[in-house]
């Protein structure tokens, strides 16, 4: 499935993550959002683009960034340097940030809406993943593993049976190496 904003069913990505030491405190993990150009540009800011923030998640849907825009950030997630965390999002389509829920680990994660105005749809782009094309922009560092896709916001139970069926295999493969 397409990672697709638009769909008025909604969309569910869901992926391992594990970020390096020497990971930048703000980076993208998955951009189309236009960092080139003026701010003052109409194109400026428009797109949509997954951050890790301080260990938190941030969802930018945006037409002009950062006004016109949902922006939503986890409080709680606690991603830190060189441990493996399942990571989901859910929008229920839309343009409000009540759509937008996000799991670690198989539950979900408190959020803080920073902005609620999307006043139409985001710029569709190509994603870049770990990076976005803002000159000198953070690039991640890290494994990003198992990511995946769904045509619909899945529910709680889903997202749950979703980090069981990969955490047991990746914490068996760990005992292996060990």
């Amino acid at each position: 499935a397409k990672l697709d904003f638009g769909r008025k069913e909604g969309l569910t990505l869901a992926l391992w993550l594990k970020p390096d030491a020497d990971n930048p405190r703000d980076v993208p993990l998955l951009s189309a959002l236009n960092h080139l150009g003026s701010p003052a540009d109409a194109g400026f800011g428009a797109g949509r683009e997954l951050r890790l923030i301080d260990g938190e998640l941030e969802l930018r849907l945006s037409n002009r960034f950062p006004a016109y825009a949902v922006i939503v950030r986890t409080e709680g997630a606690a991603i830190r340097p060189e441990q493996w965390r399942h990571v989901a999002l859910t929008y229920a389509g839309g343009k409000n940030a009540a759509a937008v829920r996000f799991f670690v680990d198989g539950g979900e994660v408190a959020v803080r809406v920073l902005y609620d105005d999307l006043s139409g749809e985001p710029a569709k782009r190509e994603f870049l993943v770990g990076a976005d094309n803002a000159q000198d922009g953070a690039r991640w560092r890290g494994a990003l593993d198992g990511v995946r896709s769904f045509p619909r916001a899945l529910d709680s139970a889903a997202v749950r049976a979703r980090f069981a069926a990969g955490a047991l295999p990746r914490a068996l493969g760990a005992l292996d190496r060990s």
